[in-house]
């Protein structure tokens, strides 16, 4: 999987690159990141996965370098907590008692994902 890096990103001559650069090694991840990844690029049109905001007067910024701001690390772990809130209540209004336990390590975040899914 290949990404872009922006902190230190700098062209041949020194100049900050606002715009970012190719990852240098791509990320080695497992199957079910793959597949989860091709879900979030077909749930909507932005260049991103986690885009900061969606909306449809956003064309504009197809034309751009760098579309849009992604998303952060705390409004990911919101989005998290929220997921997991309302899947253990969908499991609880359907009977079910396969929930989503409270994790030991704490709440969720982007990170853990980096380091949990990536294998390279």
């Amino acid at each position: 999987m290949t990404g872009r890096h922006y902190k230190n990103a700098v062209d041949a001559d020194g100049n900050k690159l606002p715009a970012g650069a190719p990852r240098r090694d791509p990320w080695g991840v497992i199957a079910p990141v793959v597949r989860a990844a091709a879900v979030l690029e077909r749930l909507h049109p932005h260049p991103l996965l986690f885009p900061n905001r969606l909306t449809p007067y956003q064309q504009h910024l197809r034309d751009t370098k760098r579309q849009g701001e992604a998303r952060t690390d705390g409004q990911i772990a919101r989005d998290l907590t929220a997921f997991v809130t309302w899947i253990n209540g969908e499991c609880r209004r359907l009977g079910r008692a396969d929930v989503i336990p409270s994790d030991e390590n704490g709440l969720l975040a982007a990170s853990r994902f980096r380091r949990t899914l990536a294998c390279a």
